[in-house]
């Protein structure tokens, strides 16, 4: 039995990161079975190509605060239909406890760089590109597809918490 507050609306979300020296690229898919969603991120990154079964959505986009976090953006998606729901975003991060420097990849929630709150569910599942003489801390390395997997699955403390070194 699980106590996840979304269960019935969402699965594990999917997100495909991409590292070039301080900028991140994100690509996220989410399967959703409500006809709304929202979720937050750091206000620095750039959101672009919402699609709802292939189809083009547009959010409502408003700033918003979270304890602990640079400033945010807001996301607001309705009228959506059960299925993938899947967008791009790329930038700069900004924040606490936030290193990205040649030696140390370091950012996590604190940095707003993956959707959180609002109808956003608890698992993850991050695949990470980067230059390959990095290692990821817990994660897997995937030596035919070249990259890295992390998954908050069963963590005590839900956060894709990136640590590259």
């Amino acid at each position: 039995m699980s106590d996840r507050k979304h269960e019935s609306e969402c699965e594990i979300m999917q997100l495909y990161l991409e590292i070039k020296e301080n900028k991140i690229t994100v690509q996220c898919q989410i399967m959703v079975s409500s006809d709304s969603f929202s979720f937050a991120l750091g206000a620095t990154l750039e959101v672009f190509h919402f699609k709802n079964n292939q189809t083009e959505v547009f959010p409502v986009v408003e700033p918003y605060e979270f304890q602990f976090r640079p400033p945010m953006k807001k996301y607001t998606l309705s009228k959506l239909e059960k299925g993938i729901l899947s967008f791009e975003y790329y930038g700069i991060l900004e924040g606490n406890l936030l290193f990205m420097q040649e030696e140390i990849y370091h950012f996590s929630l604190y940095n707003g760089w993956y959707p959180i709150g609002f109808d956003v569910m608890e698992e993850y599942e991050l695949t990470v590109k980067c230059e390959e003489a990095y290692k990821l801390i817990n994660g897997c390395f995937d030596s035919d597809a070249r990259c890295w997997h992390y998954t908050t699955q069963n963590q005590s403390l839900v956060d894709c918490n990136i640590m590259l070194i």
